[in-house]
Order: C-alpha cells, then sequence, then structure tokens
C-alpha cells in the first residue's frame, strides 16, 4: 500500500516552503502524484448600509490582488516540485458558496493523503477549526504539519495514540505507507479501559500484532496520564522519545462532542510539536 496522490492545501507563500518540503518527502517515497491547492476566498463585505457604498473599482482591486498572490503561489510550487524531481499539478479554485474547509475538503475527496497546515498561533473564528474540520468532512487521511520546524523526512519514528476506538483504528491503518517504512513504531495506550475479553484490544496488543501482519517493527506501551491531560502526556512522550510522526483518530464533528472525548483531539491540534496524521 502506497500515497498515490497526495494533495497540500497551501493557504500563502509564508507556509509553502514548510508544506511542500513535507508533502514533497512523502511523495518521493511513495512515486506519488502532487496536488498543490489554493482557495481564494470571497472578498468579505460588510453586511450593511455602508457596504452599499464600496466602489466597485475597490473590491475589484481586491479580487486582483488575490489572484495576483495565486499566480505567484503556482510559479513557486511547480517550480519547487520540478527542482525536487515531483510529479505535480496545480489546482486553483475560487470560493463561490462553500466555506473554506468544505471546498478544501471536496476537492481532496480522491486523495489517497492530505497535508496542510497547523492553524497559525492566535488565529481565532471558525477558520481555527480548519484541520479538524477537514479531517471530519473530507473523510482522509489528513498529515498536519506544525507551525514551526522544518520536516524534511517524516515518519521514521512514529508513536499511535491508542485507545481502542475505531477511530484510532482507521488512522493506523490509514498510516500504513508511514508505518511500513519506519524503523519503529510504538502503540501507546494511555488510561486504557480494559474489561474482560477486551484486554488486549485495550492495551493495544492486538493493533500491534495487525500491523506486524503487514511487517511493520511494532512495540507497545501502556501509561497512565497521572495528574495531566491525556493530551500533555502524548506531547511529553513526543518530546522525551523524540517521535517525528503522531498517528491518532480525530473525535467529534462539534466542540461539545469533542469535550466530552476530554479535549484530546484539540489540544493536539493546538500544541503539537511533531507531524500529526488524524484520521476519523
Amino acid at each position: 500500500m502506497q500515497y498515490k496522490t497526495i494533495l497540500t492545501y497551501l493557504p500563502d507563500k509564508k507556509t509553502a516552503d514548510r508544506l511542500l518540503n513535507a508533502a514533497m518527502s512523502v511523495a518521493r517515497e511513495n512515486d506519488a502524484h502532487l496536488v498543490g491547492l489554493h482557495v481564494i476566498p470571497r472578498v468579505p463585505v460588510m453586511y450593511s448600509v455602508a457596504a452599499a457604498e464600496i466602489p466597485q473599482a475597490i473590491v475589484q482591486q481586491q479580487e486582483e490582488l488575490l489572484q495576483a498572490e495565486a499566480n505567484e503561489l503556482r510559479e513557486h510550487f511547480e517550480e519547487t516540485c520540478r527542482k525536487g524531481g515531483v510529479k505535480a499539478e496545480w489546482r486553483c479554485n475560487r470560493i463561490e458558496h462553500a466555506d473554506m474547509a468544505s471546498e478544501i475538503s471536496s476537492q481532496a475527496l480522491c486523495a489517497d493523503l492530505i497535508v496542510t497546515a497547523q492553524n497559525e498561533e492566535g488565529v481565532i473564528g471558525l477558520v481555527d477549526d480548519l484541520p479538524s474540520r477537514i479531517v471530519t468532512e473530507a473523510g482522509r487521511p489528513v498529515l498536519i504539519i506544525p507551525r514551526t520546524g522544518n520536516y524534511p523526512q517524516i515518519g521514521k519514528n512514529v508513536v499511535i495514540a491508542w485507545n481502542g476506538s475505531k477511530e484510532a483504528t482507521r488512522a493506523s491503518l490509514d498510516a500504513l505507507p508511514f508505518l511500513k517504512s519506519a524503523d519503529g513504531v510504538k502503540v501507546l495506550a494511555i488510561d486504557p479501559k480494559c474489561r474482560e475479553g477486551y484486554n488486549n484490544i485495550a492495551l493495544g496488543g492486538e493493533m500491534a500484532l495487525c500491523l506486524a501482519r503487514h511487517d511493520v517493527k511494532t512495540e507497545t506501551a501502556v501509561t497512565a496520564s497521572g495528574p495531566i491531560s491525556v493530551g500533555d502526556a502524548i506531547l511529553n512522550r513526543l518530546a522525551d522519545e523524540h517521535y517525528d510522526l503522531l498517528v491518532m483518530g480525530c473525535y467529534g464533528h462539534s466542540r461539545l462532542r469533542e469535550t466530552l472525548f476530554g479535549g484530546v483531539t484539540r489540544d493536539l491540534l493546538e500544541h503539537m510539536t511533531a507531524p500529526v496524521l488524524m484520521s476519523h
């Protein structure tokens, strides 16, 4: 199994190099076709009495500026992929009716893997849900790249955040192209909920056996989060054991439902220190 079609969402020039380094590395590893997607937003207009007084020339000027930025990003993408020896395709869409997450998810429905960026620090509002919304709406595995650092190689030392759920199972199997070429993979169960007839699944043993049948070098570990949150316990492991990829399920379609799951997804998306592969 390999990722043969990889789509990376490139919002701007600022994040392009970081995302392209990661996406091109995965594309070369899998001999994949890389799609670069940029989405041009609607020019924001305040719906008030004053909105009617905004000259069309100003709106047109803003649209031309956005198009110029998209053209520059396309040139950078195509040149970078050409120099990197990666098969590439550029897509640029304008939002007409859908919002940003829905548009990206629709474009990525036939991709084997989506690569996107962690939100910039301090981003608020609907945009700050973009990575998790892409995971839940596209139904494809999503590789999220942290806002800081450079990641030219991903997936040699991997940890799976395991809790015995269908989301964690989906993420583990969606990550197989990474796991099969990894030097080591740890299935980490934190605060496992054991019960009769379910212990080996809860503790990660059954998933480790499943992955071993795919020739994945796998080990298991069990730990308690103790006085800190599960999210913080995972982040501590990432730092202490120098993992370069975290694999985990993404939970919930809403803030309310995510709160019921302890907010682990939200915590990790806000404070991630290594690339994270998520599935829903």
